[in-house]
């Protein structure tokens, strides 16, 4: 059974930045480095990269950059 992702699950730069606690540049920066996940999805031409809630913040764990704030519900 294919599982239904609702719309706060999605995560664009803006998004990304502030469950960070960063600025969008900063997000922007690190996914042009190449330092973020691939994104789970990729809009208009390229130019809109998503991921979801799940993605950002396994790899903000393992790297460290979740802030310490942040709820995290592993019973999913």
């Amino acid at each position: 059974m294919a599982k239904t992702i609702t719309l706060d699950e999605l995560l664009g730069v803006n998004e990304v930045a502030e469950l960070l606690d960063v600025r969008p540049n900063q997000v922007s920066v690190w996914s042009h480095r190449g330092k973020m996940p691939t994104p789970d999805v990729v809009l208009n031409g390229g130019k809109t990269q998503v991921w979801l809630r799940d993605t950002i913040v396994s790899w903000a764990s393992d790297v460290g950059k979740l802030p310490n704030d942040v709820q995290i519900d592993w019973r999913r």
